[in-house]
């Protein structure tokens, strides 16, 4: 029970350190709007919450790739690091992908035995890879739309967004791969 309360903790504090700063009662500039990073803690603590509700096999790997993706953002942001290292940017797009691969293969996984589906590995892997790469792609808008409305400079280059695409793609890909290599025994077992 102390892990749960641990991540709920840290979703916690992170959400009321973005909150506060995004109704300025703490002054942390960003390239980014409070705001959207309060919007984003708050759907991935929900999405987490929902993975523990239905007691899923493997929430706390799913919760440590959500914090792990608002926590670097948000000190990134806070740290100046997108603009300190050119690796950074890259790096959490590659991770983001990661993440958002083995979270939707995960839960593809679960949902496939739950409900009965009998879908075999390979059409979760594929389902989980063009789940992630919509998921990738999503961000991308977002990231265009913040630059448009909001007038940030997310977008640094002419090629950002198609690096940022393919970035989140070959990380898809390796968590993806990674994870379905470890339950595909498992996996394949029961179809």
């Amino acid at each position: 029970m102390s892990l749960i309360y641990l991540i709920r903790t840290a979703f916690a504090s992170l959400l009321s350190f973005e909150f506060l700063n995004s109704i300025n009662v703490l002054k942390f500039p960003l390239h980014f709007p409070w705001i959207i990073l309060v919007l984003l803690s708050s759907l991935f603590w929900f999405l987490w919450e929902r993975c523990f509700k239905r007691k899923a096999k493997h929430f706390p790997l799913v919760s440590s790739l959500f914090l792990f993706q608002l926590y670097a953002n948000t000190l990134g942001n806070v740290f100046k690091f997108y603009t300190k290292f050119v690796w950074f940017d890259r790096f959490l797009h590659f991770t983001g992908g990661a993440a958002a691969g083995t979270t939707l293969f995960l839960g593809l996984n679960y949902v496939n035995k739950k409900r009965n589906w009998q879908l075999n590995t390979n059409l979760i892997i594929l389902f989980a890879l063009s789940l992630a790469i919509s998921v990738c792609a999503v961000y991308e808008f977002l990231e265009y739309f913040i630059d448009s409305m909001f007038g940030y400079n997310m977008i640094t280059d002419k090629y950002d967004t198609s690096r940022d695409l393919l970035l989140g793609f070959v990380g898809a890909v390796i968590g993806i791969f990674l994870i379905s290599s470890i339950l595909k025994p498992s996996a394949d077992r029961n179809t």
